[in-house]
């Protein structure tokens, strides 16, 4: 599942957890830690995967090891996540091959797959839009694709909004994309306790 465009994927792994009190990057899920998860749903469809890292940047590092990443580490996590966004962005621009667009995608949803990336590529490529985003909760969301004319956008970005005001912005330019289960993250002890019991995986609790 490779496509002829380059496409990166940026996955957002650098926030603290404090709402959950320990990483949520090496909760365990399907016998494999999450961050894991989106990353291997990253491979299958871009050669070009960046891991933005911060808090908890050995969990993350050791989860994934092995792994062919390219891993970016943000010193200004602290700052929210358009902090991590500029870091892969930036760190995409001054690569040797300029790529047509990248997918933002986070370390926490459990029920992301290959096969949703690669819906928001076929959707951009078929449409022609600039930005295409996953639809939950009667909202749009990450994942997201972003053509490359909205990196500097993206790098603009402040605090812990993300991408959301750019989908408002542009919404001429912007497609969605159903995400069935997008809504499931992992922000509290309850939300993996729940998922767990959901798909009757004991985890690592």
């Amino acid at each position: 599942m490779r496509n002829d465009h380059t496409y990166a994927v940026v996955v957002l792994a650098a926030g603290a957890s404090r709402r959950m009190g320990r990483p949520k990057q090496g909760l365990m899920y399907h016998g494999e830690p999450l961050v894991k998860h989106a990353v291997s749903a990253a491979l299958e469809v871009s050669d070009r995967v960046l891991v933005v890292t911060g808090a908890n940047k050995e969990v993350t590092e050791e989860a994934i090891a092995g792994m062919m990443v390219t891993l970016v580490h943000n010193e200004d996590w602290e700052t929210g996540m358009a902090s991590s966004i500029f870091a892969g962005i930036e760190y995409l621009e001054a690569g040797e091959d300029y790529d047509a667009g990248v997918i933002i995608t986070t370390c926490d949803q459990p029920m992301l797959t290959a096969d949703h990336l690669q819906a928001l590529i076929n959707e951009m490529e078929t449409t022609g839009a600039g930005i295409v985003a996953s639809v939950y909760s009667q909202t749009m969301a990450t994942p997201a694709i972003f053509d490359r004319k909205y990196f500097h956008e993206l790098k603009g970005l402040k605090g812990d909004r993300g991408a959301k005001e750019l989908f408002v912005q542009h919404a001429s330019d912007t497609r969605g994309i159903a995400f069935p289960g997008g809504e499931i993250d992992m922000d509290t002890e309850t939300d993996y306790e729940t998922l767990l019991k959901m798909k009757n995986d004991p985890g690592q609790v």
